[in-house]
């Protein structure tokens, strides 16, 4: 089945992702430890908007067992990015969940435009 974007689960988890990193985008950026990791924080956050704006226009497949693997993998994804974001101990750990994240999101995007 295909589902106009606001009532995809995919476009849901992708719409999260994107919130979240916009609203904790500060407080991240300033726990980065190196110019490299507010880089790579910054880089993640640019592909994390655009996945969001790209997932505006396009229509998800929900009843594909692809998009719904890769949906469940960026909804885990982003429960693990909150649970180690909320103490903040380990930056580095939780900059590298970003990455694998937004790059779920990103292949859940082209999925969506295939």
């Amino acid at each position: 089945m295909t589902t106009t974007s606001s009532d995809s689960q995919a476009f849901q988890a992708l719409e999260t992702q994107y919130f979240y990193l916009n609203t904790n985008f500060n407080r991240l950026f300033a726990a980065a430890k190196t110019p490299e990791d507010q880089d790579t924080l910054r880089q993640d956050f640019v592909q994390a908007r655009d996945n969001y704006r790209k997932a505006q226009v396009e229509r998800f497949r929900d009843g594909d067992p692809m998009v719904q693997d890769l949906t469940a993998k960026v909804v885990a994804a982003q429960k693990q990015i909150e649970a180690s974001a909320e103490k903040l101990q380990d930056v580095s750990k939780v900059l590298d969940l970003v990455t694998d994240a937004v790059n779920l999101a990103s292949r859940l995007v082209i999925l969506a435009a295939a």
